[in-house]
């Protein structure tokens, strides 16, 4: 997706992922550990699927009569830490309020 930016992806997303930590330290906020972990270590992964390989490391390719996704295990726990992120601030605080 990013194909245009090579070289430089790799150190987008390091500055992406210290960012993160650095906000969650900062704020201290107990309920996103979990989702940041997740968000944090299939970000390193595909970090490290970078310098390794050159790219991610795409290895499902999900197909039902169409063509649909390739993913790997890592954009799948991604989009777990970011859905529960939202969850969280959507339902959980709302109800603490």
């Amino acid at each position: 997706m990013f194909e245009f930016l090579q070289e430089y992806l790799k150190w987008i997303q390091i500055t992406i992922l210290v960012g993160i930590v650095i906000y969650v330290i900062k704020f201290e906020n107990r309920n996103l550990l979990f989702p940041t972990a997740l968000i944090v270590g299939a970000g390193i992964s595909n970090i490290a699927d970078r310098f390794t390989h050159g790219g991610v490391v795409d290895y499902f390719y999900w197909h039902c009569g169409f063509d649909f996704a390739i993913f790997n295990f890592a954009d799948v726990v991604i989009n777990l830490g970011v859905t529960l992120i939202l969850y969280l601030a959507f339902f959980v605080n709302r109800e603490t309020k």
